[in-house]
């Protein structure tokens, strides 16, 4: 039995203002349409799949019930599918991210597991982490980066950051060659989408947004480096938790990653 929901609104160049509407079966999207208003969008997923008995989320019970479709509530694989749906929507646009599924939810549990450690709340000799990647690649994870609580810097030392921001900010490329990491946790305008699918799943109700930067540029996010991130994330949450140090290895459709993380000395 295909289930609905509806993933948005979000703008769409050329289009406007539209939402994804995606049919599930189990875990699966087997499904989807777009649309500006949910009637058009049910009935453009009923028209691909006309013999079957559909469901559909309770916000959609408006729309629906001129189709035929009765409401429920989703099941947990649908409500952890959209959120990774929506978190590829979101990150797509605004940080250049492209990976699947399965590569974009390993990526937002960490981070998760990260976000309910509430770092920004920890003294400020207790927010940098010593990180090891695979190669043997070191590097400084730290938090308050730009001056934002919510926003956490992966780069080759302390301060290292600050330094790629001022350069931006001058218009200057940054000599540095080390590939850097930002992450920042938020929501408002296009993130809403992606942080109420979080928050819904994962009790995150921000998206947790990355930045791939080299040379003082963003740079394009593939699925090996969400999972390198993810590997971090999760082993910087053991750490804070309690652990010395931790060490956490990812693997997700065959990329894998292994992060090593202890308190910066």
């Amino acid at each position: 039995m295909p289930y609905a929901v509806r993933i948005g609104p979000f703008e769409i160049q050329g289009v406007g203002m539209q939402s994804l509407y995606v049919g599930f079966e189990g875990s699966e999207a087997i499904v989807s349409a777009h649309a500006h208003e949910d009637f058009l969008g049910l009935a453009g997923l009923v028209e691909q799949m006309p013999e079957s008995t559909w469901r559909c989320e309770p916000g959609l019970a408006g729309a629906a019930k001129a189709l035929g479709i009765e409401p429920a509530d989703p099941s947990r694989e649908v409500v952890e599918a959209r959120a990774a749906i929506a978190l590829g929507f979101t990150l797509g646009e605004l940080a250049q991210v492209d990976a699947s599924r399965e590569v974009l939810w390993e990526f937002a549990r960490a981070a998760s597991a990260f976000w309910h450690e509430a770092l920004w709340e920890r003294p400020e000799w207790d927010r940098a982490f010593e990180v090891t990647l695979d190669g043997g690649v070191r590097g400084v994870f730290e938090a308050g980066v730009g001056g934002s609580s919510r926003t956490f810097g992966l780069t080759r030392g302390r301060g290292s950051m600050e330094k790629i921001f001022r350069w931006s900010e001058a218009g200057k490329p940054h000599p540095e060659r080390f590939v850097s990491y930002v992450i920042t946790f938020e929501r408002g305008g296009q993130l809403d989408m992606a942080a109420d699918a979080l928050d819904a799943a994962l009790g995150m109700p921000s998206a947790p947004v990355p930045l791939r930067i080299y040379r003082g540029a963003a740079r394009p996010i593939r699925a090996k480096h969400l999972v390198a991130l993810a590997a971090t994330l999760g082993a910087i949450a053991d750490v804070v938790a309690g652990s010395e140090e931790a060490t956490v290895w990812t693997d997700v459709e065959g990329v894998r990653a292994r992060a090593k993380v202890r308190r910066f000395r």
